[in-house]
């Protein structure tokens, strides 16, 4: 009997093919995600007829590493967006907060305060000299 990994997949042995991959899966690859690209494959491989069984595995593992890939893109995308947005949160709080602080008031009883505060500070200039 020749090796399993050399027969070629078709529609008698194609459970004994999904049965063999899972028991050759690494424990790191999500078993839903690697039965469903296989589920996916198996009729189009059926179909070539010429399929073998270490061919079909090893696209179905390429297939999620290069998934796994874009993912991972995917969320440093995400993260280093969602860093640039909070930065820019923050950048522009403060300058609104600077704005606020530099502008002068409209009201006529808040200007007299500003210009109170301002007096005092500068007396308190001329009195440490």
């Amino acid at each position: 009997m020749e090796s399993p990994e050399y027969n070629t997949i078709n529609e008698e042995n194609q459970y004994e093919f999904i049965l063999w991959c899972n028991e050759l899966k690494p424990p790191t690859i999500n078993v839903d995600k690697f039965n469903i690209i296989l589920q996916i494959n198996i009729d189009k491989w059926i179909f070539e007829n010429n399929i073998t069984w270490q061919y079909a595995y090893g696209n179905t593992l390429d297939t999620l590493k290069a998934q796994q890939a874009i993912e991972n893109t995917i969320q440093e995308t995400i993260q280093e967006t969602t860093q640039e947005t909070q930065e820019t949160t923050q950048e522009t709080q403060e300058t609104q907060e600077t704005q606020e602080t530099t502008q002068k008031p409209i009201d006529k009883v808040k200007r007299r305060e500003l210009f109170a505060k301002m007096a005092e500070q500068r007396q308190n200039r001329h009195k440490k000299k």
